[in-house]
């Protein structure tokens, strides 16, 4: 689980993502088009590689292959592509699914947070990769 961020797995989850969105279903983009715009090569193989897992994205090898979505840019939720690149998020980490506080018999905010986290997860499930590249 991941406390809800905006780190630079997810940012640059989310440019990998907005290019493929902008090129369309099946159409491809290479790890190399972007280790030449100074992303690092391996980082985004990783994320790729979590993205293929969850089958967003699709990969092809050869001349011509790289990294493809699966799915019409406006049917990918971005609760999923977050969970995706970072895992389970949650504005706290005692929110988490397992997760356990010490000071939890004492807590005041957590039914709070617990709601905020669950308005969030509505939230990121209206938007899509589509939004995500709407001028």
């Amino acid at each position: 689980m991941s406390v809800f961020s905006i780190n630079k797995r997810v940012e640059y989850g989310l440019i990998l993502l907005s290019e493929l969105a902008l090129r369309g279903q099946g159409e491809t983009v290479s790890l190399a088009e972007f280790s030449k715009r100074g992303y690092p090569r391996p980082f985004m193989a990783q994320i790729a590689k979590d993205l293929v897992g969850v089958g967003i994205l699709g990969s092809k090898e050869g001349r011509g292959g790289g990294y493809y979505l699966n799915y019409d840019p406006g049917e990918v939720e971005m609760k999923e592509v977050l969970e995706a690149i970072d895992g389970e998020q949650a504005l706290v980490e005692c929110v988490g699914h397992g997760s356990s506080c010490p000071f939890e018999d004492r807590c005041m905010h957590k039914g709070f947070m617990v709601r905020l986290s669950g308005d969030i997860d509505l939230i990121l499930e209206k938007y899509t990769l589509k939004d995500l590249i709407k001028k």
